[in-house]
């Protein structure tokens, strides 16, 4: 009686593998993107310069969930962008590196650096000198 049980029991188990198995794929197309990225110039040196090296990601893009809703600001001019990434190089990370190594740059600089095109103005159209 017991060999007849699991002999049962397995031809069960063994018949459900067989229909739980599938050929069919997703059938929705994925969420995450497969397709390369597209990048220019700038933003390939910005992957080269500050991204791979010091784990820096530099936006000059305005990305809208990094900035404070209650402000209005503008994007930042692509080409003044370029300019600024290359004196922020020069003069922080390059130098920072030469005098303490790379370790105390990726310990220290932050995660992203984000370059707006305007002042802040708040909803009474007052301009927002700092904060703190």
């Amino acid at each position: 009686m017991n060999k007849k049980l699991i002999s049962f029991i397995s031809l069960v188990f063994i018949a459900l593998a067989f229909v739980a198995c599938s050929d069919e794929g997703p059938k929705q197309p994925s969420i995450f993107p497969t397709k390369p990225v597209n990048r220019n110039n700038f933003e390939q040196w910005l992957l080269k310069n500050y991204t791979y090296p010091y784990n820096v990601e530099v936006q000059y893009k305005l990305v809208d969930g990094e900035t404070d809703i209650n402000y209005t600001l503008s994007p930042a001019d692509s080409a003044k962008s370029a300019q600024l990434a290359i004196i922020i190089k020069y003069l922080w990370f390059d130098a920072y590196n030469e005098v303490a190594g790379p370790e105390l740059v990726k310990q220290s600089a932050p995660r992203v650096l984000q370059m707006v095109g305007s002042s802040a103005f708040t909803r009474q159209q007052t301009e927002v000198v700092g904060t703190a």
